[in-house]
């Protein structure tokens, strides 16, 4: 409905020329009412006209770009990221973000110069004609078309991400190929290290003889700081949007992914297969069965139902959870234990495909040519780096060939993530917006010591990772297993998986249609609720009454129906992914 109204509302503006040309001699401040957009030092510069704004400061042009979030602050960007800005050409004035006020933009036909944008979005905007076709100006962006990596999300922006047109309208954003993660914390069991290790490090062979090492561990310490119980694990509600979400890292011990838990299907990333939730002998099941069995042994924080994701965070991250678990890991307090059963699935936070935010030109830009400069450098794996951490001879120099930190102790800041300043006394800051590139996949031109490339983030290097997990945690740790990491110890016990068969074929599913959404609903409804209340039962005749009247009920409520659908649609999904990927 919503895509609907809005569709029928860009109709009835763009058939108004008049109007249209009246909402485009708008500044950005007429439709940036309330915000707190920054006024550039060359305001009187700026031209306006029906077709855009355009502002020229010497040789370098101001292009106004509308975040896909609130995370940048509004205004024209200065201090050291100006300059690269400069560098490269332009300058980037952010227009403040609302929900609101997107929707003002694109009802309205005022567009920036560049604009972040969803599918949804961006379709409308496309058969509208409010974006440039990108087709038509790849000569000017050669970090894009000159990257092969790039070359299958273009593929993929084309095929499905284009309104049927088959043309390059619209950038992905953060693209990037899996990365070995050293810490790989919330696909693994992990203690609460300073109890661990306070009851004699006691071994356990799987999750079952985990609860007995939670019991002990309990025992020892029932409070913690501040005189604040302990508890073995603690869950939340708040997080049971699509489907209970508390499953998350349960499965994430063993190698599967929630992805498609709203569609009563689990997925083993390890061996690429699925299967029914429903299943008497379903992963699914046997994860309630070890949260029950921690609530009747009086580990489980009773009031679990009762928290929302914030409280379950503040809880774990502040050390009174013994294990982790639900859908919120733990990471200063808390140490990685191998299982023999346990499989470390890497999943990536980007995709070969991007992300689901794409990047526009507003089709009456002023300001085409710097827009394509702006979107050919968010391609430059040297700008990343440079916006990241500013130019040569102040945070970093070139010493025998090598990028290095300036000192010892930006370096150690920089691992403890302490605050790290440029010598004039500005901070160190991430611009917080996706790129086309993703910050952990693209290396630099520049090289460490031994040769290796830099990546784009120096808090990522390899000397600030060595002192981050330097900690006295990590070397008892180290002492204890003989690994340097966890990630280590998955691999010499073939447990660690980074490719996976299933990779990427969510990119390629259909989403349900309004009659099977509403089949779907009711469906989360009788799962969620019977899932909290198998983790709150008495005793194991409960626990299975409760678990057989749940499977009745979603079977009357057509489960059979959706599970065939969505198996069949991901095996079309499969072939369509590894069809563009050809």
């Amino acid at each position: 409905m919503k895509r609907k109204m809005l569709k029928k509302c860009l109709a009835i503006v763009l058939s108004l020329t008049t109007l249209v040309s009246v909402a485009g001699c708008s500044s950005p401040a007429t439709v940036d009412e309330g915000s707190s957009t920054k006024e550039s030092s060359d305001t009187s510069a700026k031209e306006t006209n029906q077709e855009g704004t355009k502002t020229n400061s010497g040789d370098v042009t101001t292009i106004t770009l509308y975040p896909k979030d609130a995370s940048l602050q509004s205004g024209v960007v200065g201090g050291y990221k100006g300059d690269v800005f400069a560098d490269y050409g332009f300058a980037v004035d952010v227009w403040a973000y609302s929900d609101e006020k997107t929707n003002a933009i694109l009802a309205s036909g005022t567009l920036p110069d560049v604009m972040y944008v969803t599918k949804d979005n961006l379709d409308i905007m496309i058969e509208s004609g409010m974006v440039l076709n990108l087709e038509e100006h790849l000569d000017q962006m050669p970090n894009i078309t000159g990257n092969e990596k790039l070359r299958l999300a273009l593929d993929y922006m084309r095929e499905y991400n284009s309104n049927g047109t088959g043309k390059l309208y619209a950038m992905p954003t953060s693209v990037g190929n899996k990365v070995t993660e050293l810490g790989v914390t919330k696909n693994m069991v992990a203690v609460n290290w300073d109890y661990y290790s306070g009851i004699g490090k006691p071994e356990f062979k799987d999750q079952w003889e985990l609860i007995d090492v939670m019991k002990q561990m309990l025992e020892a310490y029932p409070t913690g700081k501040d005189n604040i119980p302990n508890y073995g694990t603690y869950l939340n509600a708040g997080s049971d949007t699509e489907y209970w979400a508390n499953m998350t890292m349960y499965y994430k011990w063993f190698g599967y992914e929630p992805t498609n838990l709203y569609y009563l299907l689990e997925t083993d990333m390890v061996n690429g297969t699925y299967s029914s939730i429903l299943d008497k002998n379903s992963k699914y099941r046997e994860g309630l069965k070890w949260y029950n069995t921690l609530y009747r042994e009086g580990l489980m924080d009773p009031d679990s139902i009762n928290n929302d994701r914030a409280t379950q965070k503040a809880k774990v991250d502040q050390g009174y959870a013994m294990v982790p678990s639900g859908s919120l890991q733990g990471y200063a307090y808390y140490q990685p234990i191998f299982m023999p059963d346990a499989k470390v699935y890497q999943e990536s936070w980007n995709s070969v495909y991007g992300s689901k935010n794409y990047l526009v030109i507003n089709a009456k830009s002023n300001n085409i040519d710097a827009a394509l400069k702006f979107l050919n450098m968010l391609a430059d794996p040297d700008a990343y780096f440079y916006i990241w951490a500013g130019k040569e001879g102040d945070l970093w120099k070139i010493e025998d060939g090598a990028a290095v930190l300036r000192d010892e102790e930006t370096v150690m800041k920089s691992a403890s993530k302490e605050d790290v300043f440029f010598q004039n006394g500005e901070k160190v800051e991430l611009w917080n917006t996706p790129w086309i590139i993703d910050d952990a996949s693209y290396p630099t031109s520049y090289v460490d010591p031994n040769g290796e490339p830099r990546g784009v983030r120096t808090d990522r290097w390899k000397e600030v990772e060595e002192i981050k997990y330097s900690t006295e945690q990590m070397n008892e740790w180290r002492t204890m297993t003989g690994y340097d990491y966890y990630v280590d110890q998955a691999k010499a016990n073939n447990a660690y998986v980074i490719d996976s068969t299933l990779d990427n074929i969510i990119n390629f599913a259909s989403l349900p249609d309004d009659t099977m959404k509403l089949t779907l609903d009711s469906l989360k409804d009788v799962i969620v609720n019977a899932s909290w209340q198998m983790v709150y039962a008495e005793d194991t005749e409960s626990f299975d009454a409760i678990w057989d009247q749940m499977v009745k009920d979603c079977e009357a409520l057509g489960a059979q129906t959706v599970i065939d659908w969505r198996l069949e649609d991901l095996d079309k999904a499969k072939e369509l992914r590894d069809a563009l990927s050809k």
